[in-house]
């Protein structure tokens, strides 16, 4: 009779830990779940902010790229312009000479 009463607690106390263990399965899959939630969630953070700070690095140096460019067109321009003011000042000198050498002949 005693040996039925042990079987009895024996199987009673297996059945509690059985159970204790499951629910701190339940736990730790939670926590883990949770735990991965959260570190996929700061990788995408850390994603989204390095794509955003290299679209400020391409956008920066697009500009300075632009800034750039503006300024060497700036420089041709005023160099072709300076070019047509000494073209036109030859150009007056020589008809003025011309007009001269009709004129005295």
């Amino acid at each position: 009779m005693r040996r039925a009463g042990s079987n009895s607690l024996i199987a009673q106390e297996a059945e509690e830990r059985s159970a204790e263990l499951e629910r701190t399965l339940v736990r730790a899959r939670a926590d883990s779940a949770s735990l991965l939630t959260e570190q996929e969630r700061r990788i995408a953070e850390e994603r989204r902010a390095a794509a955003a700070e290299r679209t400020r690095t391409a956008g920066d140096e697009l500009g300075e790229a632009l800034t750039a460019a503006q300024q060497q067109v700036e420089a041709r321009l005023a160099a072709w312009g300076d070019d047509l003011e000494r073209a036109a000042a030859r150009s007056r000198r020589t008809s003025s000479r011309s007009l001269r050498n009709v004129r005295s002949s």
